[in-house]
């Protein structure tokens, strides 16, 4: 697919949208800013040992990046668009078209969902006992 220019134009559109997922930013956003504050509160720890500040500033790094990356994603994802669904127009008499059943999805979602019988029905209904 060397000549096609098309491919080229749609390989580096997607990898774009791929590199700046919203999430991902969220994600990475989040960590580095509370990873920082975590290292900054961890380094005012009152340690007298060197050490004990270096554990310090480890853990709240590493406790506050993971909580902010945790959060900037979820924040990212609820914060994201969802497509809109295509607008059908109306009839004439400013209805739906009659092909189109709002309420088929709900249907879908409420029919009871068969269940082939397994051995520990069979087991715990039969006559004998366990």
């Amino acid at each position: 697919m060397k000549g096609n220019p098309h491919f080229a134009r749609d390989f580096a559109a997607t990898s774009i949208r791929r590199r700046f997922d919203r999430v991902a930013r969220g994600f990475l956003v989040g960590g580095l800013t509370a990873g920082a504050a975590g290292c900054v509160l961890g380094a005012g720890m009152p340690y007298e040992r060197l050490v004990a500040v270096a554990m310090s500033v480890l853990w709240w790094g590493l406790y506050l990046g993971c909580l902010g990356a945790s959060l900037g994603a979820l924040l990212a994802l609820c914060t994201q668009r969802t497509p809109v669904r295509p607008f059908r127009g109306l009839d004439d008499a400013g209805e739906p078209p009659t092909g189109a059943d709002p309420d088929a999805i709900a249907r879908e979602l409420l029919e009871p969902i068969a269940v082939r019988s397994n051995r520990l029905r069979e087991r715990t209904t039969a006559v004998e006992p366990l």
